[in-house]
């Protein structure tokens, strides 16, 4: 498996609301936040420059509270390994795709809100015959393996009688690849994530959205879901969190 550098963001964060703060070096805690830098737009590198909207909403948490510091680094692990950074606490927070299924939230906790939604819809060729989501009958559509995306894609297809043959990919760089090398007849997805591969491949959607999918925060510890989740409703209240959306999005995805 290829290594990925994970976005490793520390918050120092002076924890109240659990008593009396304490205005002292033992009343700071060192949160972690993670997520992949090769998940564009949502964190990536470009220039040796971290960007995208988690690694901006790790910054935006950071500014709801004089209190919260922000250093970041990267580690190198492997993109699977972000589940199992959180459970052995090498991370607090992840900021990631990862679906809240039943068994994910039996292990871990997810945020009180969701920080992002994603519009599904399924992508094909400007070329393709395919014009309507009745047309999809025997075709092959792709998705990255357990992403909100495959539960949508999933979940859609059987509803329709499991009309379309899935195609599963871990990288939207294969995932493409497939499609443009007619492998694939379409894939699903948000067309505000994939906005360079629409324009670079000439794709366009077809018919409505099959899905609305939420995307979470993810956390071990109930305290540092408390804290972080305090100021993820604080952001959300104010607009700051729908701003960035439309910063980097240019559409409003928080709702």
């Amino acid at each position: 498996m290829q290594k990925n550098q994970i976005v490793k963001i520390l918050l120092l964060v002076l924890v109240c609301g659990f008593g009396a703060c304490k205005d002292s070096a033992s009343s700071t805690k060192t949160f972690s936040i993670a997520c992949s830098d090769d998940d564009k737009p949502l964190s990536y590198q470009e220039n040796g420059e971290l960007k995208g909207f988690g690694i901006e909403l790790a910054k935006l948490l950071n500014d709801t509270n004089n209190n919260l510091q922000t250093v970041i680094n990267t580690i190198n692990t492997h993109q699977e390994s972000l589940l199992q950074g959180l459970e052995s606490k090498k991370f607090d927070v992840i900021i990631t795709q990862i679906p809240p299924t039943k068994q994910l939230q039996d292990q871990f906790i997810i945020s009180a809100h969701p920080y992002l939604f994603l519009t599904l819809q399924i992508l094909v060729p400007e070329s393709s015959p395919i014009h309507t989501l009745q047309d999809l009958n025997q075709k092959s559509i792709a998705t990255l393996i357990a992403t909100p995306q495959s539960k949508a894609l999933q979940e859609w297809n059987a509803k329709e009688g499991n009309i379309i043959d899935i195609h599963y990919y871990r990288d939207n760089a294969t995932l493409f690849e497939a499609l443009q090398n007619g492998a694939i007849d379409g894939v699903v997805g948000d067309a505000a994530m994939i906005s360079d591969y629409i324009q670079n491949l000439a794709l366009r959607s077809v018919g409505e959205s099959i899905a609305k999918e939420p995307l979470y925060l993810i956390y071990k510890d109930k305290d540092v879901a408390l804290v972080v989740d305090k100021a993820l409703e604080e952001i959300i209240d104010s607009g700051a969190l729908r701003d960035l959306s439309l910063r980097v999005f240019g559409v409003d995805k928080t709702q």
